[in-house]
């Protein structure tokens, strides 16, 4: 592990990845404010991206928000669907300030989710492919440090966003149980006051694109960037399209089989018995 790091200390200097501030990050409710960061992504042609649902099942989620970051430490959120909430103890009314038009926000960034020409940076961008296209957009143009984590170290049991940090930027990200819940009281994202679901998803931003910034050169220097480039990302679209797709089946041939296995039941029951 020390070696690793002193790598990523030589080849991208990671002092400036550990020491830049967590938390200062801006909630998106105006169309002013939205173009600002808009223009930014455009001029700088990159952008990491994460995105909040009301559950982890691409088929029943629904697009909560969306965080983009630039740089270390800079980062937004853009809240699309948060609802009122309010807690027997606590007092919530402040927290869910006006929204911009879903619609609105779509039309506004989908120019950018499929510019080719435009980087986006994801942590398990798969998830983020399959919700936006649920919404008409086609992510293009893409890396995911989850599959930079997994090339450059496969050995690793884990390769999540809240390990990846802790490994690799020494900071421990705000923890989903905190905002959520457990149990009977257990909220959905789109039920978090919209300045605590800033803190999370605007951090998640931040942390893609610091340990993109780390893992980056490293896949060349440790040899990896075909294994990544050619297998790992490519594997991205097809799967999801894959699992968005489902398999077509043949509803006449699972009858017959059935009907098959029930016999092969029946004399293995009467075997059983005898």
């Amino acid at each position: 592990y020390k070696k690793d790091v002193n790598e990523y200390k030589i080849y991208n200097n990671l002092e400036d990845e550990i020491e830049t501030n967590y938390g200062d990050y801006e909630t998106i409710v105006t169309k002013k404010r939205l173009d600002y960061w808009l223009d930014i992504i455009n001029d700088v042609y990159y952008c990491s991206l994460d995105i909040e649902t009301t559950s982890l099942d691409e088929i029943d989620a629904t697009l909560v928000g969306i965080s983009l970051s630039v740089g270390s430490g800079i980062a937004c959120y853009i809240p699309l669907n948060h609802i009122f909430y309010k807690s027997k103890t606590e007092n919530n009314n402040q927290n869910f300030i006006d929204q911009l038009p879903f619609e609105y926000v779509i039309d506004k960034i989908r120019p950018i989710l499929e510019n080719p020409s435009i980087l986006k940076i994801g942590q398990n961008i798969k998830f983020d492919f399959k919700i936006l296209k649920k919404y008409s957009v086609t992510l293009c143009s893409y890396e995911d440090t989850m599959l930079m984590s997994y090339s450059l170290n496969a050995g690793l049991h884990r390769h999540n966003l809240d390990f990846l940090s802790e490994k690799f930027l020494n900071h421990s990200p705000i923890n989903i149980s905190q905002l959520l819940g457990t149990g009977k009281t257990k909220k959905i994202f789109s039920e978090i006051p919209i300045d605590l679901a800033t803190n999370y998803a605007a951090e998640d931003a931040d942390i893609t694109f610091r340990l993109w910034k780390i893992f980056r050169p490293m896949l060349a220097i440790k040899k990896v960037s075909t294994i990544y480039n050619r297998i790992e990302m490519k594997l991205i679209s097809v799967l999801a399209e894959m699992e968005m797709n489902g398999i077509l089946i043949d509803a006449n041939i699972l009858a017959h089989l059935s009907n098959q296995f029930s016999k092969k039941l029946s004399l293995l029951e009467e075997k059983i018995y005898t």
